[in-house]
């Protein structure tokens, strides 16, 4: 397996992770009236993950502690970007045509 399959299968555990204990993209997206108001949530929650990478970064933690650290942050956009999808085309998926 390489390294990129590595990070997206890792990211894709995260996103599981996430849509357990926080709901899907669906269920969440349906608590703000605009996607802007979608949006900036999200952000406010990734921007504490990036914080959480630079805090890594600054105390030197082990690299498997920045690891975990990055996949959370890029599964935090990841699930970003479907919601955005989601406002965008409805709850539909847009490649069920």
């Amino acid at each position: 397996m390489t390294y990129s399959e590595t990070v997206f299968e890792d990211m894709e555990a995260e996103r599981q992770r996430q849509i357990a204990r926080w709901g899907t993209e669906v269920e969440i997206s349906a608590r703000f009236p605009t996607a802007n108001d979608y949006a900036a949530r999200k952000l406010v929650i990734a921007a504490e993950e990036v914080g959480e990478v630079a805090r890594a970064i600054l105390e030197r933690e082990p690299l498997s502690a920045l690891y975990t650290e990055c996949i959370q942050t890029a599964a935090v956009f990841a699930a970003m970007a479907e919601g955005v999808l989601r406002y965008q085309f409805g709850v539909k998926e847009p490649r069920d045509d």
